[in-house]
């Protein structure tokens, strides 16, 4: 019997299929809406699960990553258009991650700077990308006010910029 002739799976095979535990399935499987067609037991006391509900245990991913602030110098960049540029192609990389972040120039030796506010739930990769894109010393702080933070990136008058790569499911 071929495997996509098959009528009935077990939690499982639902879990192997949806790369999730057990646990998970079960959890699902209580949760959804079925007939006693759908889901029945065998004589073992086992699930028997119809494959019509295999798409309802699909693997569904949430980004819940806490917001951070995070400020970076930018010492080998002249002009803000070339700083746009590779936050872009940082951002380009990392899925499910979100900056609102400003461009400025240090009032002390004229040197671009960003401050951002960042969320995701992979920090030490974006981290990681940030740094070898500027190669320069950073600031990571968690995010108490995020409110007066916002206030803080865009004191002088500067744009917010907003790069959202985070897929809603």
């Amino acid at each position: 019997m071929n495997s996509n002739d098959k009528v009935y799976y077990t939690l499982k095979e639902i879990a192997d299929i949806n790369h999730m535990s057990v646990q998970n399935v079960r959890k699902r499987l209580i949760e959804i809406e079925h007939t006693e067609l759908l889901v029945m037991k065998d004589d073992k006391g086992a699930y028997q699960i119809h494959k019509h509900l295999l798409n309802k245990f699909r693997r569904i991913r949430t980004v819940s990553g806490e917001p951070f602030a995070y400020s970076i110098d930018c010492p080998s960049y002249e002009n803000e258009e070339d700083v746009r540029k590779v936050v872009a192609e940082v951002m380009s990389a990392l899925d499910g991650t979100r900056i609102d972040y400003t461009i400025q120039r240090k009032g002390k030796n004229g040197m671009l700077h960003i401050h951002s506010v960042i969320t995701t739930n992979k920090k030490t990769k974006v981290l990681n990308r940030f740094y070898k894109a500027f190669y320069s010393s950073y600031k990571v702080c968690h995010l108490f006010d995020e409110d007066n933070w916002f206030n803080y990136i865009s004191r002088y008058g500067e744009e917010i910029i907003t790069i959202n790569n985070i897929n809603e499911l």
